[in-house]
């Protein structure tokens, strides 16, 4: 099974004449746990759903699709909200309702519910976390890595959380030191890099990350992506005909719904792929170049619009 932990939310979009919001989900861990389902895979969402009506819209967005929530968790706190910018937009991106909000509030207890069945377990949004709640995930995450599991990271930092909270890169920074040492994969972006490590290229980012734990890096950019595993050892693939994410799904350009899908259908391609892998037994080591060529076209795949201009992953949702 695939268990995808982090937030859920609500998209407030503006309608065409601005006078009436439609409420869509949302919520980068709530996403990609839909694309995962979506692609056949088993699959259960680990995220904090307030008894509102909106948590409860978003239960049943779920549940529609065939995504596990027996480990999801009840909250008293609101549904957090993400207003979303008129189109053509009147600001650079959404504004972000997070305080005192369900959001990521774990305790001891609702993490123990992690499923025993889980081979691979993604963390996302991780830098965003408070300090204690990050601490008591990756305790989580450490025990269901010993029985074997594979631990997948996704940076996803977005300039309305970081805002909203005000972070820093070198806070976040911090932080992302200690979730790299208890990851097998990390994904994230060229335009996540560039806002941590602004002097550095991405590969020689990437490459330092994997001294401390992790066996891969995934980096999506553009149309493109690249798998490191070691100085000297980078896969670079291109989306097919032109077909891929149209942003780098970092900070800068994560900008409404349907770019955020992009970005969350690119890392529910990439699960997909580490879970057939794991159920085949082979490990990250291990993984040969027509293993990696895959794991990125699934991706980028998975992320690209389809005929009618909808997500492959996504698409009944944006």
């Amino acid at each position: 099974m695939i268990t995808v932990l982090g937030g859920a939310l609500v998209n407030l979009v503006p309608t065409s004449d601005e006078t009436v919001l439609r409420a869509l989900p949302g919520g980068s861990a709530f996403n990609i746990a839909i694309g995962t389902a979506r692609q056949g895979f088993p699959t259960a969402l680990m995220a904090r759903f307030s008894r509102d009506a909106f948590g409860q819209m978003l239960r049943r967005h779920a549940e529609q699709v065939g995504v596990d929530l027996s480990a999801a968790a009840e909250a008293d706190e609101p549904t957090t909200i993400a207003l979303m910018p008129a189109r053509p937009a009147k600001s650079p991106r959404r504004s972000l309702y997070l305080e005192g909000t369900a959001g990521p509030q774990w305790s001891s207890d609702e993490l123990a519910l992690i499923p025993t069945e889980t081979t691979v377990l993604h963390i996302g949004s991780a830098v965003h976390w408070p300090a204690p709640v990050m601490a008591r995930i990756l305790r989580a995450a450490g025990r269901l890595r010993r029985r074997g599991a594979l631990v997948s990271v996704d940076l996803n930092i977005r300039p309305e959380i970081t805002e909203a909270l005000d972070e820093t890169p070198g806070q976040s920074r911090l932080l992302l030191d200690r979730l790299l040492r208890w990851a097998d994969v990390i994904r994230t972006s060229t335009g996540e890099i560039g806002w941590l490590f602004p002097e550095r290229a991405p590969q020689a980012v990437a490459e330092s990350w994997l001294k401390l734990g992790p066996g891969l890096v995934v980096v999506a950019s553009g149309t493109s992506a690249m798998a490191v595993r070691g100085s000297g050892s980078t896969l670079h693939r291109q989306a097919h005909r032109g077909n891929g994410p149209e942003h780098d799904g970092g900070p800068c350009r994560a900008n409404g719904t349907d770019a955020i899908g992009v970005a969350d259908g690119f890392t529910a391609g990439l699960l997909g792929t580490l879970y057939q892998l794991k159920q085949k037994e082979r490990l990250i080591e291990g993984l040969d170049v027509e293993d990696l060529a895959e794991m990125l076209d699934s991706a980028l795949q998975a992320a690209a619009p389809s005929v009618d201009g909808t997500l492959t992953a996504l698409s009944k949702y944006f």
